[in-house]
């Protein structure tokens, strides 16, 4: 019996070992899914909706007539965002050397919070699209070593597309959220504020040539920017071009005076407050897109009365730069010490905007209404009447090579303009620019005379009546636009 149940033991081990093995579970596959390059190109081509050379910069309140396109968005703006809790810079980041290599370009996510969770990559705009609508995206980002929102981010991207140099506006000096820095007046406690460097990111030699470019296509892409000089604000600070996002829900108070204040862009100026360093806008004035003026923003009404003294409001409207008539306004201003007319000061802006050099055409050295000047004969006693420093408004070079595109600048924004090379006016006569605003109501009796006279703009002439100076016009005759004619002026060469 024991014998049997043994027999029945080993045939059933036998049986169960001769058995095929089942098949292993499989397990549920979940690859990681691969992260996209952060420098991928952006799949879909913008379409271009409204292209500006960057050397023609857009004049004071140009309300661009393009269709704003939006910027490429992956989520909607977020109910609320948390503050980062960064610890507060006192000073920007250093300049790398030239032997240094410069910060990461890379965009990367912060930690996902409960309300903004990270994006996972961060797409360059390959093309850029001349007032688009920013994405209203508030995630934030980092960008080398600085903090700034998806919206930020878009902008700067765009602003790159357009530009196209060598420069980079991902290579920051400072970003958004970063309270506590002494020398940003509170402008960078918020969002929307970043400081971008005006270098080379190969180098780190300074871009002085692609400044109007590169603060051109920032503006074309939204932000209220203007170029900061090295050593402008204290000694040792780098050069950069400073910017705020328009329409941005998280600026600063700091930041919102720069854009709406006295100062600020949407009245022409340079946007620092401080009466040591408050000036003109030195790029032209603002530029309004259409979803600019949707939320809001517009040239503020003139309530000052006209006074020797009063800050230059902003220019009207101008959709066509070239050959566009000047307002018949009046009233008197201080630009840097030298007193003009608003109507004189238009005019500088737009031929500042039709030029786009590196130069500044706002850099005014003698203005109107000073009869105590002998060198002048007279020109400058009465109004329309200034000149201009040729100078680079950073390396103080002479800019040579630029005095046709500055003179034909001012010629198609309204003025009688000539060059005035070393010894033209006499052995220690500097070089500069000479220009008479054309339709002038209070010119000087010179003044006139070189428009009309012999030795007259219209007539083809230099405007000097002195014998030993008199001379054909060297930049190829007079530009004789619409408003001109309609005020009786006409081409009066032989």
């Amino acid at each position: 019996m024991i014998n049997q149940s043994l027999g029945y033991i080993l045939l059933v081990l036998l049986l169960v070992g001769c058995a095929p093995s089942p098949p292993p579970v499989a397990l549920p596959s979940t690859p990681f899914a691969p992260v996209p390059s952060p420098t991928r190109q952006a799949t879909a081509a913008l379409t271009r909706s409204a292209t500006a050379a960057p050397t023609r910069l857009a004049s004071a309140t140009t309300r661009a007539s393009a269709t704003a396109t939006a910027l490429p968005s992956t989520t909607a703006s977020p109910e609320g965002v948390e503050t980062r809790p960064d610890t507060p810079t006192r000073t920007e980041t250093p300049l790398p050397s030239p032997t240094q290599r410069p910060p990461s370009l890379t965009a990367t996510s912060l930690a996902p919070t409960a309300t903004a969770p990270p994006p996972t990559a961060v797409a360059l705009v390959t093309e850029g699209v001349a007032c688009a609508r920013p994405p209203e995206d508030y995630r934030r980002v980092m960008v080398g070593r600085h903090t700034v929102s998806m919206r930020t981010l878009a902008m700067l991207d765009n602003a790159q597309a357009l530009y196209g140099g060598r420069g980079s506006t991902r290579l920051l000096i400072q970003g958004s959220y970063a309270p506590g820095l002494d020398a940003s007046f509170g402008t960078h406690d918020g969002g929307g504020a970043v400081d971008v460097w005006a270098v080379d990111p190969r180098d780190t030699s300074q871009l002085l040539d692609d400044i109007p470019q590169l603060v051109h296509a920032l503006r074309q892409s939204g932000f209220a920017a203007w170029y900061r000089p090295a050593n402008m604000l204290y000694e040792g600070m780098y050069p950069h071009i400073h910017a705020i996002a328009l329409g941005d829900a998280e600026l600063s108070a700091g930041a919102r005076s720069q854009i709406e204040g006295p100062e600020g862009y949407l009245a022409g100026r340079n946007g620092l407050p401080q009466s040591d360093y408050t000036g003109p806008d030195p790029h032209g004035g603002p530029l309004l897109c259409p979803w600019i003026t949707e939320l809001g923003y517009g040239a503020p009404a003139v309530t000052s009365q006209p006074t020797s003294t009063s800050a230059p409001p902003t220019p009207p409207t101008t959709l066509s730069l070239a050959c566009a008539p000047p307002p018949d306004d009046y009233r008197r201003i201080t630009v840097e010490g030298h007193t003009l007319t608003q109507r004189t000061y238009t005019m500088l802006q737009t031929a500042q905007a039709i030029y786009g050099g590196p130069g500044n055409l706002l850099w005014v050295t003698q203005g109107s209404y000073t009869p105590s000047e002998p060198g002048s004969f007279g020109t400058h006693d009465g109004g329309g009447a200034v000149d201009i420093s040729i100078r680079h408004p950073v390396s103080w070079e002479f800019l040579y090579n630029d005095t046709e595109q500055m003179v034909r600048a001012l010629r198609l924004a309204g003025f009688a303009a000539w060059y005035r090379a070393p010894g033209d006016l006499g052995p220690d006569s500097a070089p500069h620019l000479h220009a008479i605003a054309i339709g002038d109501g209070e010119l000087s009796e010179a003044a006139t005379a070189q428009l009309t006279g012999e030795q007259g703009y219209f007539r083809g002439r230099n405007g000097l009546p002195q014998p030993e100076y008199a001379r054909e016009d060297r930049h190829g005759g007079p530009i004789l636009c619409p408003w001109m004619e309609a005020l009786g002026y006409q081409d009066l060469r032989n």
